[in-house]
């Protein structure tokens, strides 16, 4: 056989064992679901899901249906205040987005791995009647995601956008997270608002866990994409990346030393007795229906015990490890920024006490 006879053997039974693996695939594929994309993704469900696929009960059959059901009509109710928007209802949704990280580059180094980056917390309100998505923005020193964040943020927005609007009723949409949105310090706050008159209906709706896709996540996609595209070092890059993310976000930044954080609890606590927040999905707080608590008391306890919310105790070996681990891997006319700022002798020793107590603690444990 001669050469040009041994490729055009070779070349016929490729050919043939390419015709042979498309028919295989071909057969194979045939019977495959592909799965779309999915943004809800519901922990209830895949158990039901999964308990169903070895035995079908009525029981199970009923527990998937209701809730199911009670995640469309929370859905419907949604899509039917979106559309309900006007010059006396606005409508907004708010959530947290998962937290962002300082710096941020499209090349970690590998040292970066093992290191716990400087956390950037960002609350995203979207006011429906504009189409507009407002981004609050914090750094972990300035405060945490607790319930007296999620207040004080609500609140500065009520009183910026809603009330400046001219707006009388309002619906708030959240998820079901317990410890941020769903808790009684909210309810407790909004019903405040309503009760002393600045708002004659309030509104705040829950949507059914596993199923929150909102129009804020939309927000916040297109903020991590853009992020995600650039080299990100310093603060003012991340607003500056966060502000041009969309068109339609506003970029509200919180620094350390601000007005808007404030202490609520403390003022509500003593206007409101406690309600069993975690057993329902939607709350309505009404100037017509003001409860017990006289509106004078709620006033004077707002002005008197609205105090400043406290940071977070600082950081110090956070602040260590991103001047040794992070500023050498910083461009040069970065490096000075106060982010990769070098620690005084007195935050080094208190950086080294609170590595040897993490690592006492867990000595402790494995005992």
């Amino acid at each position: 056989m001669t050469a040009q006879e041994k490729k055009q053997s070779v070349l016929t039974s490729l050919a043939m064992l390419m015709k042979q693996f498309g028919e295989l695939g071909k057969d194979t594929f045939s019977r495959t679901t592909w799965m779309s994309p999915r943004s809800n993704v519901c922990d209830l469900c895949a158990i039901l899901h999964t308990r169903m696929r070895s035995c079908i009960t009525a029981e199970l059959t009923e527990e998937l249906g209701v809730h199911t059901e009670a995640a469309k009509k929370m859905r419907l109710e949604y899509k039917k205040d979106l559309a309900s928007v006007s010059e006396d209802h606005a409508v907004s949704v708010m959530d947290f987005s998962q937290n962002l990280t300082l710096p941020s580059v499209s090349s970690t180094p590998s040292q970066w791995y093992f290191l716990s980056l400087v956390n950037v917390h960002v609350f995203g309100i979207y006011y429906a009647n504009k189409g507009q998505q407002y981004n609050y923005v914090y750094e972990e020193s300035v405060a945490g995601k607790g319930t007296d964040e999620v207040n004080s943020m609500l609140y500065h927005f009520i009183q910026r956008i809603v009330l400046t609007n001219g707006h009388r009723r309002l619906a708030i949409y959240a998820d079901n997270c317990g410890g941020q949105n769903k808790n009684n310090f909210v309810v407790k706050m909004l019903l405040a608002l309503a009760q002393t008159g600045e708002l004659d209906v309030v509104e705040l709706r829950f949507f059914v866990r596993g199923h929150t896709k909102n129009a804020v996540d939309r927000g916040f996609g297109l903020m991590r994409k853009k992020i995600a595209k650039e080299d990100v070092w310093t603060a003012d890059q991340l607003l500056e990346v966060i502000n041009d993310s969309s068109s339609s976000s506003a970029l509200v930044h919180i620094p350390k030393e601000n007005t808007m954080m404030k202490l609520f609890r403390t003022p509500v606590k003593e206007a409101y007795k406690d309600l069993g927040v975690q057993r329902y999905q939607i709350f309505t707080m009404s100037e017509k229906k003001p409860g017990v608590t006289n509106a004078a008391k709620v006033r004077s306890l707002l002005a008197a015990y609205l105090e400043p919310l406290q940071p977070p105790p600082p950081n110090f070996e956070k602040k260590q490890q991103m001047y040794n681990k992070g500023r050498p891997y910083a461009p040069s006319e970065i490096a000075s920024d106060p982010l990769y700022a070098a620690p005084t002798d007195k935050e080094e020793r208190h950086a080294k006490e609170a590595k040897q107590a993490r690592h006492s603690a867990s000595a402790k444990e494995k005992k």
